[in-house]
Order: structure tokens, then sequence, then C-alpha cells
């Protein structure tokens, strides 16, 4: 027979003050085999969240997983194992003791030896109340058993943690609290950024899920919505990453967690370019789901304004060089002056005079591969039967590098 190690763990969890949450706790830890040695509750400073301190009893494998198994329910907000960290506790008893008027005496003697207070008298029994570490009580308990106690009433222990590891100093406390004193409902608030947000790491998922479930508490009780801007993760090489979930700082708990995801990328075709994607909707379809769109910068309205869906996201990832394709561009460009429409013959005219040792097949093979790729990355657009015109906006913001 294997013998199992019996193990306490002090567990601070911030939940939702409303009906239920406690049964369902409790429920919890009697699925998984945890005893309550005990159990203290109250309201926090935050409006609508209440603490709670747990002592649990049990095998040790399993009671270290208390916390871990408290943070699944929507209820908890934050929970975290303080029993190996810096931490002060304290608990209340009230004692009801038989004391005559010979023992009395003795009572209060020993009193002031505990820091015990006297909270009512009577004939023949005393009540008294004291707050401390759980060994200090049971020391008074076991001093006062010859006297005959009659009733014990413990509050269970309360605990804190001391000077920087202190939980939930978080600032969206703050921004709960700012929220209520406004009285700000029905509204949207920006979070720019969520990482400055918060005093926590939230590139690890244990400390973003609580930060996450505070905002859900927020969005519930005030009414509001809330846009969170977040970051990419940093990228190796000169090409920009293709827009996709997996490439946000904070991964599948952010993404997972919140209703829609857009996100927003550079374009190498133009300083006032950018990309454009809805990776993730969860209020209904639409359309563009997926779609690598197009935005420019109004430089009136000082607003991105959406310019249709781009055929190629990759072209927008890569950095653009001066190969002959540009060369051609930048040239032909300088060449039409003030004339932006052109048409095949007219580029043709421009290729024999700089490539003049080509055959016509090739130069014709060369011009097609040059106008696909210029209409493609939107330096040139296609009117339609042989009808083209150069977009001077674009060409004029194109950044090449050197070769």
């Amino acid at each position: 027979m294997v013998a199992t190690n019996t193990g306490t763990r002090t567990v601070i969890a911030l939940v939702e003050n409303k009906a239920g949450v406690l049964a369902r706790i409790c429920g919890l830890f009697r699925r998984q085999g945890f005893n309550i040695a005990s159990l203290a509750v109250g309201r926090s400073e935050i409006k609508g969240l209440s603490r709670m301190t747990f002592v649990v009893e049990g095998p040790e494998e399993v009671v270290r997983l208390v916390a871990a198994k408290l943070d699944r329910l929507i209820e908890v907000v934050e929970v975290e194992d303080i029993s190996d960290l810096d931490h002060v506790y304290r608990e209340m008893v009230l004692i009801k003791v038989s004391a005559d008027n010979e023992k009395r005496g003795e009572i209060l003697q020993l009193s002031n030896i505990f820091n015990v207070k006297t909270v009512d008298v009577g004939s023949d029994q005393m009540t008294i109340e004291t707050t401390g570490e759980s060994n200090e009580i049971e020391s008074l308990l076991e001093l006062l058993e010859p006297y005959g106690i009659i009733e014990v009433m413990r509050t269970g222990r309360v605990a804190v943690l001391k000077d920087d590891d202190m939980i939930f100093t978080d600032a969206w406390a703050k921004i709960g609290q700012t929220i209520t004193e406004m009285n700000l409902t029905d509204g949207v608030v920006l979070v720019d950024n969520i990482y400055t947000s918060t005093d926590k790491d939230v590139s690890k998922n244990h400390e973003l899920k609580p930060l996450l479930k505070m905002v859900e508490h927020l969005k519930n009780t005030t009414g509001n919505s809330f846009i969170l801007i977040a970051h990419h993760n940093k990228h190796d090489g000169d090409k920009e990453p293709i827009l996709q979930k997996c490439i946000i700082t904070g991964g599948k708990t952010l993404t997972n967690y919140v209703s829609n995801v857009f996100q927003i990328g550079t374009s190498s075709l133009g300083a006032d370019l950018r990309r454009g994607k809805i990776t993730k909707t969860r209020d209904g379809f639409t359309e563009l789901y997926n779609e690598p769109l197009l935005l420019s910068l109004n430089p009136d309205t000082c607003y991105w304004e959406y310019r249709g869906v781009i055929p190629n996201e990759d072209l927008h990832c890569t950095q653009i060089t001066k190969k002959w394709e540009y060369k051609v561009l930048i040239e032909f460009d300088a060449r039409q002056n003030d004339v932006i429409d052109f048409n095949r013959n007219t580029i043709r005219l421009y290729m024999e005079g700089e490539y003049p040792d080509l055959a016509p097949n090739t130069i014709n093979q060369k011009i097609t591969r040059w106008l696909n790729k210029m209409v493609e990355f939107g330096l040139i657009k296609d009117r339609g039967h042989d009808k083209y015109q150069l977009n001077r906006d674009a060409i004029k913001n194109l950044n090449l590098d050197e070769d």
C-alpha cells in the first residue's frame, strides 16, 4: 500500500459577486476530493467582485492543482496559490467560555497574554475575541479547555501577499472604478494597448487569462464594449508576415476570448497603404472574412479608407527592390511627363529602345509580365481594351532599396 502525503494550500480568488458562485466552487472541490479546512469571503475593493481565501486539505499531489481547477470556472476572475509566496494571514475567533467569579480573573489574565478582547460577560460565562495566526488560536483554546469551552466560532484564514508580491494590483481595477464613477454605460472603451494596461506578462497564458476575465466582467457589469489594441510578434527577415491570428502576441488565449479580431499590417508598396484582415468574427458572417483588404490614408480626413480586396497579399509583404520591372516603371513614368494614360504599343516603343538586342517575342513576353505585375501591385490601373493608366499616387510612395 502506497502512503499518500497530506498537504495544505492557501488560495486567494477574486470572483464575481453573484448568486450561485460559492455553490459552483464547493461543487468543484467536492468532485475533485478537496477538503475545505476554512473559507473566508467578503466584498473586494472592485465593485461587483468578492475576494475569497481558501485553506484546502488533501493529498499533496491533488491540492496543488486547486488553483488551476478554480481558474477554469467562468465566475473566477483571478486565482493564485500563495502557499509558497511571502504572505501574512490572520484568523479571528469568538470563544464562549464558562466563567464564574473565581475563573473570570484567571481568564482575563490569559487575555492579556494573547491580546484578547472581552466582548460579552454573563453571570456564569463570558465571550472573548482575538485575532492571530492559527497556531496562536490553537494555543489559546488549549489553555481555555480546563475552564470549559462552551462554543467556538472561527472565521477562517484571510491572507494577503507582502510588498511587491501583492495580487490583483492590476490597473484594470482603477479602470473599472473610473468607468463606474463616471457612469459610463453602453459605450466603447478603447485600450491602447493591452500590454501597458497591466503589470502582468500577457505573453504568458496564465497571466493573460485573469486579465481577460476582468475585461469580461467589466463588459458585463457596465454594458460597455472594449476594443483591445494588441501587437504582432516580432519576426525575422525583411518579409512581413501574412496577417493571421497566430502572429498576435498573446496567441490563442487572447484570440479565443474576444469576439472579433481585425488585424492591420504594413504594405511594402507605399507608406500610405496598409493591409487589413478580419480574422475572427463571432457576431455574424461577413463576406470579407479572412480576405486581405487594401487600406489607404486619406490626407484630408486622416482616416484609413477601404480600397478593395488585395488579389495577392504576399506581394504586399515582400520588400521591393530595384529589379528591372521597377526600373522600367520609374523611367517610363518620367518619360510620360504629365500623361498618365498609355497602351501596350507605348510601352513597346520604350522597351525596344531600352533592349535593342532582344527579339520581338522576348519583348512581348517582358511587356506582358511587367504589366501583370504592376497591375497586381496597384502601380498601374488596367482600364480594359488595351488602355492602361499610371497610378502616380502609389508610384511616388515606392520605397526602393538600393541594389
